[in-house]
């Protein structure tokens, strides 16, 4: 079970696409299939065991990208998830996770990019935050931690930036308090926090990403940093002022009403922007939940 341990954790880490590494990864498989099958015969093989063994096994194969790999990665997964239904009952958002793989792989089979828009990125904040709430349930604050990180990690590529930094917030405390402040799931979560907090936003008069910093003068102002370049490179940066008018904010960015007349009781709520109109109108989506999605022009949000 160490032997086994120790592979899945190497396994997990490998690029599949690279192909030195492919290769050794195909070792590692070789010998994980190995050692099922010795546990297998004498009747040691944990479910929960071959559950993860398969499951890390189709990862690895999805991560190498081609059909035959994908193939093989749906092969493992479909495995995986037969053994967790006849497993049974407690253990059915497992299954959710193991089926969301199944359809991903399916995505890419059919010519699709297989990622979380494919399938559906709702679907996955939804079942992320399925496991992190079933976690929090149980009251075991190191699983708790672990699906806390998962589901900040999709709400920030989902554009969910508040929610996100809400959720880092708290699982800091926890993680500080369990594990200590140089611990790795620590450590995880101030620099994911990190990222959510970078505000990106488009000078119009350049076309080109910067990070807002600050507002001065009352809100006139804006104080930004770049231009931003892949990969990103601070020292070779500028921070500057510029008028706030000539700031756009990008999609995650977190924003705040002010100055609407029709829908006065806006201002001074914040939300994310999660998309754009033909109109030049920015779509929020607020903080409360209670609210429905508002279309504003860029000069009533800061």
């Amino acid at each position: 079970a160490i032997e086994s341990a120790e592979l899945e954790k190497r396994l997990r880490n490998i690029n599949g696409r690279n192909k030195n590494e492919r290769d050794e990864g195909l070792k590692i498989v070789t010998k994980l299939l190995s050692i099922s099958r010795e546990l297998k015969q004498c009747d040691c093989l944990p479910i929960p065991m071959g559950v993860g063994m398969d499951e890390h096994i189709g990862d690895f194969f999805e991560s190498c990208s081609d059909d035959h790999s994908l193939k093989r990665a749906k092969s493992f997964y479909e495995k995986a998830r037969d053994a967790i239904v006849a497993w049974g009952g407690e253990y059915k958002l497992d299954r959710k996770g193991v089926d969301y793989k199944i359809k991903r792989v399916e995505a890419k089979l059919s010519g699709g990019s297989g990622n979380d828009r494919q399938v559906g990125k709702a679907a996955a904040v939804k079942l992320l935050q399925e496991k992190y709430d079933y976690c929090v349930a149980l009251g075991n604050d190191n699983d708790t931690i672990t699906a806390g990180i998962s589901l900040a990690s999709v709400l920030h590529t989902s554009d969910h930036a508040i929610e996100a930094e809400r959720l880092l917030d708290k699982l800091i405390v926890t993680s500080r308090r369990v594990h200590g402040s140089n611990h790795n799931q620590t450590q995880k979560c101030l620099s994911l926090l990190q990222a959510v907090k970078e505000r990106w936003v488009i000078l119009h008069s350049e076309q080109q990403w910067f990070e807002a910093l600050k507002y001065k003068k009352n809100g006139n102002k804006c104080v930004i940093q770049g231009p931003i370049k892949e990969p990103r490179v601070t020292d070779e940066e500028k921070t500057i002022t510029v008028p706030s008018g000539e700031v756009r904010p990008y999609k995650g960015t977190p924003v705040m009403f002010h100055g609407l007349k029709k829908a006065a009781h806006l201002n001074g709520k914040i939300g994310d922007v999660r998309g754009y109109s033909s109109t030049d109108r920015y779509e929020v989506h607020l903080e409360d939940k209670g609210l429905k999605p508002v279309l504003a022009k860029h000069g009533n949000l800061k």
